[in-house]
């Protein structure tokens, strides 16, 4: 589950799965997971890949869903 033109890289293949990052790390990035607690952890590790903007959907794919925004499956 995801929400819609994203891109899902697990946590424990941030480091490696670098093709799916966006080359400009000046540019904002959002990281989700489901409740917002893995995504904190993934934001650390884009930070120390260079990226300045990196933000963390608060709540997480559940507070999403919870609002109204459609998922993908």
């Amino acid at each position: 589950v995801r929400l819609k033109n994203t891109v899902n890289i697990p946590l424990n293949s941030l480091k490696a799965n670098a093709e799916g990052l966006p080359e400009d790390r000046t540019k904002n990035v959002v990281m989700i997971c489901a409740s917002g607690a893995r995504s904190l952890s993934g934001m650390l590790v884009m930070k120390s890949l260079g990226y300045q903007k990196v933000h963390n959907l608060d709540g997480g794919l559940q507070a999403a869903a919870e609002a109204g925004i459609e998922l993908e499956r």
